[in-house]
């Protein structure tokens, strides 16, 4: 079998009943060079039941459903990754909409210029609102300035990496998050990156079931911040660590926004849950420091 350009690891959970969007996915797949990982986070019997049917509309996609019971998408997408064959490989999510044909596009530039990593445009929508969107094109990471754009929206599904490069990086078995401390790992700001000027993929935010509770996310959040401080302590230079807390500082953003928590609860659940004293003296000081930004842009 020749190998193909792209592999794409999906985690699922507790989907049952709401796999429209991944059979357009996979019906988009299966026009490309993709193999498809389909990671099943085992929950209940109907997503299962669901996904093998799903699996046999497809016969002619490279496509392997492998479960288990994972308990976070972390060690979820890990299990993919042991299974990738592709040149390249990226990570969807079963509730979004990725242009496949742009996304294969893009994957393709980035192996003929020799990139690393290939990093295309994303949307955003709202569930049940998908015909607004809100667009973030992809500039090469050079400054403070590109870097604190790309910060506000990482969103490592709009991104691929060369399988020889980074197949040996691994996430954390974190429920949220997972994306980030795997992006600090991979030291992408070292790497050749290939900036694609098109949108590859569409995030669908308030997909039903897609948040965690307000006590969950907050230690999720204490957890990430205590793995991107371990890896900002292994890097070199200056802007491999400021990104790495510009995307710590929009995860706050994200949780304010989704639970409208006021930021003094956020502050003080961050420093009971921090176990490092001296994390938790950068965390009072990084979120006093940022406190009013913080407050206008989750009410804008």
């Amino acid at each position: 079998m020749n190998q193909p350009l792209l592999t794409v690891v999906i985690p699922i959970t507790r989907m049952a009943g709401k796999l429209e969007n991944l059979n357009q996915t996979l019906k988009n797949a299966a026009q490309n060079d993709i193999q498809v990982i389909l990671v099943h986070d085992i929950a209940d019997a109907d997503t299962s039941n669901q996904l093998i049917e799903l699996t046999r509309e497809y016969p002619r996609l490279k496509l392997i459903l492998t479960e288990g019971f994972f308990g976070n998408p972390g060690d979820a997408r890990n299990a993919g990754l042991e299974l990738v064959s592709g040149q390249w490989f990226a990570f969807w999510d079963s509730d979004d909409l990725p242009n496949v044909d742009e996304f294969t596009s893009m994957v393709a530039s980035a192996s003929m210029c020799g990139a690393d990593i290939a990093i295309g445009g994303i949307q955003t929508c709202f569930f049940g609102s998908e015909s607004v969107r809100r667009t973030f094109l992809a500039f090469p990471i050079e400054s403070g300035d590109s870097i604190f754009n790309f910060a506000q929206m990482p969103a490592f599904t709009r991104m691929a990496f060369r399988n020889v490069e980074f197949n040996r990086v691994k996430f954390p078995g974190l429920s949220m998050g997972e994306d980030l401390v795997f992006l600090a790992r991979s030291r992408f700001l070292e790497r050749n990156i290939y900036t694609h000027p098109k949108c590859v993929y569409l995030y669908v935010l308030n997909f039903p079931g897609q948040l965690t509770s307000n006590s969950t996310r907050l230690m999720q959040v204490a957890l990430i911040w205590e793995h991107l401080y371990e890896e900002s302590k292994k890097t070199v230079g200056v802007m491999n660590r400021y990104i790495t807390f510009q995307m710590l500082r929009n995860q706050l953003v994200t949780v304010k926004m989704s639970h409208r928590l006021p930021l003094r609860k956020i502050k003080w659940s961050l420093l009971h849950a921090i176990k490092n004293p001296v994390l938790s003296i950068m965390t009072i000081f990084h979120i006093l420091k940022n406190q009013n930004l913080l407050e206008r842009k989750s009410e804008n």
